[in-house]
């Protein structure tokens, strides 16, 4: 018996989560009364767009977590070479060229300045644009936004909403009808949800 099986110590536990029954998803918004949240969010005749939309993709992520299969990987540091990643491009004789990158620490800062650049000059108040009596809002159809989801990339990480994207393609024709009305609420009162508009930069630095 080889005596590294017992000699193992733990160098890092990688917690993996993966989306497996994405039928059960489907199944869960076909199920799913979207009124309810509109209703909540009316007040007077009035739609509380946040609200709307917060609860709405809170409820399709509550959905998505509870057909998630998550698993604990722990990797050991004298694992045979072969069944790492490490081992696999020794194998291959694969070599990666590092990029050249110099780490400052004064750069987050800058990129921070240069993106903000335009609200720091900015002292003139938002205020919302008023729509002549006349004028026809844009009004979109299920067809369209059906169009749109079933073009979303699966591969690319989820929007500031946390829905992945294989979700969006996936379950289409489930949530068409809810997405339909969101996108609509938001053009006709020119307001885009603050859930759908935050963003978030993280750096990464390339080792030399």
């Amino acid at each position: 018996m080889e005596t590294w099986l017992s000699d193992r110590v733990p160098d890092a536990v990688v917690q993996l989560d993966r989306l497996t029954e994405m039928q059960l998803c489907a199944d869960c918004f076909k199920c799913t009364d979207w009124n309810i949240f509109m209703e909540t969010a009316t007040n007077v005749n009035s739609i509380n767009l946040e609200e709307h939309t917060t609860s709405v993709t809170s409820y399709i992520s509550k959905c998505i977590d509870d057909v998630t299969v998550s698993k604990t990987i722990t990797t050991c540091s004298n694992q045979k070479p072969w069944m790492t990643a490490e081992g696999i491009q020794a194998i291959t004789n694969y070599k990666t060229t590092p990029s050249a990158c110099d780490i400052d620490a004064s750069l987050p800062d800058a990129l921070n300045d240069f993106y903000t650049r335009f609200e720091a000059q900015n002292n003139v108040a938002a205020r919302k644009t008023i729509f002549p009596p006349n004028d026809q809002v844009l009004c979109l159809s299920m067809a369209d936004v059906k169009r749109t989801l079933c073009r979303v990339n699966p591969r690319k990480s989820a929007g500031p909403d946390n829905i992945p994207g294989r979700v969006l393609m996936e379950c289409a024709e489930q949530l068409v009808d809810v997405f339909t009305d969101l996108f609509n609420i938001s053009l006709s009162s020119a307001v885009v949800p603050t859930c759908l508009t935050t963003t978030a930069i993280v750096y990464s630095f390339l080792p030399q």
